[in-house]
């Protein structure tokens, strides 16, 4: 004998099948917008990271295009000193350059200031990860030598690597002494490296070359006066003379 169902139904076998699917359905499209959500994270990051590094390269490269020259100077002009640190590069560059920023407000200043680029580091603890950053140290009075006095201000965050390599002439050298034969290295290489200080893997490396503006060094004369002749003085206090009576 049959049976007949009245009406419109669903099976309890119908259902169970709805519903597995229904979950598959969810799980797939919530795993696949976790993913999206993952990935535009790591590209936020990424960017927010060579942002850093950028903006980096650019504070060091545009302040050494305004080093000073002084031409009637005969002391220290640039110096360069390369370092190393857990594999990475840790160099130091100190110059005479053209900053128009104030140091020492309500004192009167100079544009031309000792100019210091290094990298400060924080030592990885229990709480707080190891962080790198660029420092720029600015010193509105010329020293005869290099020292440590000035304002200290960091100029960008998670920056684990500074390489600053200089030319000759002939072949790159990575140090730059206060008494070098020449004045001023011909062309300079800078190399800035950022660092995700949550992601250590996650690094972003530029390199930008930097032409220093060329100026022939030349020794300061005395401008020569002109001599004049014996009768040029009388010559010229007569003719004032004429013109105040008219």
């Amino acid at each position: 004998m049959k049976t007949r169902r009245d009406g419109f139904g669903f099976t309890l076998v119908e259902l169970l099948v709805t519903m597995t699917l229904l979950a598959l359905v969810t799980g797939i499209s919530t795993l696949m917008l976790r993913q999206v959500v993952n990935v535009k994270g790591r590209v936020d990051e990424g960017y927010d990271l060579q942002q850093q590094a950028r903006h980096a390269i650019e504070m060091v490269s545009n302040s050494l295009m305004n080093v000073a020259r002084f031409p009637q100077r005969r002391q220290w002009v640039l110096q360069g000193v390369d370092g190393e640190w857990e594999g990475l590069n840790d160099d130091e560059v100190t110059y005479f350059g053209v900053v128009h920023q104030q140091v020492r407000y309500g004192y009167a200043e100079s544009d031309v200031k000792e100019v210091h680029f290094r990298i400060e580091r924080r030592e990885e603890t229990e709480e707080t990860p190891a962080m790198g950053a660029l420092v720029l140290r600015l010193d509105p009075t010329l020293n005869e030598e290099p020292d440590e006095g000035g304002v200290e201000m960091v100029v960008a965050k998670n920056i684990v690597g500074l390489n600053v390599e200089y030319h000759d002439g002939v072949d790159w050298v990575h140090d730059w002494e206060v008494d070098q034969g020449l004045k001023y290295p011909q062309l300079m290489r800078v190399t800035v490296t950022a660092e995700d200080s949550m992601k250590p893997r996650r690094r972003v490396t530029l390199t930008r070359l930097v032409n220093l503006p060329w100026m022939k060094d030349l020794e300061w004369k005395q401008p020569k006066k002109k001599k004049r002749g014996k009768g040029q003085g009388n010559q010229r206090r007569g003719n004032r003379r004429r013109g105040g009576r008219a």
